[in-house]
Parts: C-alpha cells; sequence; structure tokens
C-alpha cells in the first residue's frame, strides 16, 4: 500500500497542510520527492505512524513540535530496543470484492499505554504500562490486566506538568483502519 499525504489526510482528522509540515518535522528529508521535484512522496507505514503519532502529541496533547519530535524519538528508540517493528504488526490485504484493504493486527502485547512526564529541566521520563493479557471479570464490567512496567529517563524527576498519556495500541489500530477504509481499489 502507498501512503501519501492525502492518504493520511483521509486517513486522520488532520489537514493536508498539518501532514506536509509534520513529515517535515518528524521525518527524515526524502531527497526523491522535494518540494520543486514534482514527485509526492510516499511513505511505509512506520513513517506514516510517525507522522500520525507527532500529530497527535501536537494536535491533541499540546506539545511543541520539538518537544513532540523528541517524544518520538524516545518512544522510538525504546520500541526498538524492545526489538519491535511497528510495520510487522499491521497487515493490510486487498479485497478485491471490496475494491478496499483490510486490517490485521498482531500486536506483541495487548496495549502500550505511555504517560508521558516534563521535569524541571525540561526533560521527559515515559513511565511505560505493557499490557499483556485482558480479561473481563465473571459478572461484571471490571477488567484483569496483566502487565509489566518499564520506564525510559529519569523517574525520580519530579514533574512539572501532568502527565499526559497516550495508547499505541489505538493509534496504530486507527491510523491503519483509517488507511484501510479510506484506500481506493
Amino acid at each position: 500500500m502507498s501512503i501519501t499525504n492525502r492518504s493520511l489526510e483521509e486517513a486522520s482528522n488532520f489537514t493536508h497542510p498539518q501532514i506536509k509540515r509534520w513529515a517535515v518535522a518528524f521525518l527524515e528529508p526524502d531527497m526523491a520527492a522535494g518540494q520543486h521535484s514534482g514527485i509526492p512522496r510516499t511513505y511505509g507505514f512506520e513513517q506514516s505512524f510517525r507522522i500520525y503519532f507527532g500529530g497527535y502529541l501536537v494536535e491533541y496533547l499540546k506539545f511543541t513540535l520539538a518537544e513532540a519530535r523528541q517524544i518520538l524519538d524516545d518512544i522510538t528508540g525504546w520500541i526498538k530496543e524492545k526489538g519491535w517493528r511497528i510495520e510487522e504488526w499491521i497487515t493490510f490485504e486487498q479485497k478485491k470484492s471490496i475494491g478496499k484493504y483490510v486490517v490485521t493486527t498482531d500486536y506483541p502485547w495487548v496495549d502500550v499505554e505511555i504517560d508521558i512526564g516534563a521535569g524541571s529541566y525540561g526533560d521527559f521520563f515515559y513511565n511505560i504500562k505493557i499490557i499483556s493479557m485482558k480479561k473481563r471479570m465473571k459478572g461484571s464490567d471490571e477488567w484483569q490486566e496483566t502487565y509489566k512496567r518499564d520506564s525510559i529517563g529519569s523517574t525520580s524527576i519530579q514533574s512539572i506538568v501532568p502527565s499526559r498519556s497516550v495508547s499505541i495500541e489505538y493509534l496504530i489500530t486507527r491510523l491503519a483502519n483509517g488507511l484501510a477504509q479510506n484506500s481506493r481499489k
């Protein structure tokens, strides 16, 4: 699946100019698809997710572009340290009968929830909850979780800003489903 700025716009609530701005801010330059080359830039899913996640950090969690880039670098670095690759979790299968793609997911976990906190020196720290199993309690609306905790940065830093939370599974699935729903034959 070839992902363009237009397909990212259709898959998200972000505008075309926002996506172009975030591609410049959060990705390395693409020499073949420069502004004056006439070649539209295309992305793999991992690059698309980086743009989408960065945009989410800016638009909804109200981080600056510089802060969002730092958060992206920290979290994607942590994901790589775990030996995980975002592109391996999502599969797009083209269904000719409906003229669209269907998404299947295969995460190495059920969900990853990350609390992002800012320290007094502008440092970021991350409290990470890696949920490996979720099941509903019998006869209740409550859930039981099995999870591990991890962190990035100094967890002893005193936060001057309340932490903001994000679910990696939710964002990946939302982007993948949006891309599949808006795909064309």
